[in-house]
């Protein structure tokens, strides 16, 4: 045996194609790490590292998750605002006054998003308020 010649002490635990030493793998070296193998890319870690990085992985898509509902929720409120609004500006442009069923109007189109803030029924008198909601 030639003294420049190095034993391959890692124990190979799977490889997704057998007999192919190119495919990806996943061996235990001498020391006890783990080693990964993927594309000829070898990532070498202690057990506890490894794990570590899977929970802080698990973290992070939590957080992206987080910040997804929070997204969607200010959406919402935001599509809520955009309602009161367009209802409010119907009611300038159209000349009428603030009476307080106008306010509860607004008020309502601020609290129930998934209603429209025109439910009531479609009148001479309110169908320029309809339109804007697409009544």
């Amino acid at each position: 045996m030639d003294d420049n010649c190095l034993k391959n002490t890692d124990r190979e635990l799977w490889r997704e194609k057998e007999k192919d030493f190119y495919s990806s793998s996943i061996h235990v070296t001498k020391q006890g790490e783990i080693g990964i193998n993927v594309d000829g890319c070898v990532i070498v870690k202690p057990i506890q590292d490894w794990h570590k990085c899977q929970c802080q992985l698990k973290l992070q898509i939590d957080v992206a998750m987080g910040a997804k509902s929070i997204a969607a929720q200010l959406q919402g409120e935001n599509e809520q605002l955009m309602k009161a609004l367009a209802l409010t500006k119907s009611m300038i442009c159209c000349g009428e006054s603030f009476t307080k069923e106008s306010r509860d109007m607004v008020e309502q189109a601020l609290k129930e998003p998934k209603l429209c803030i025109c439910c009531e029924e479609i009148t001479e008198e309110n169908a320029h308020i309809h339109r804007n909601c697409g009544k």
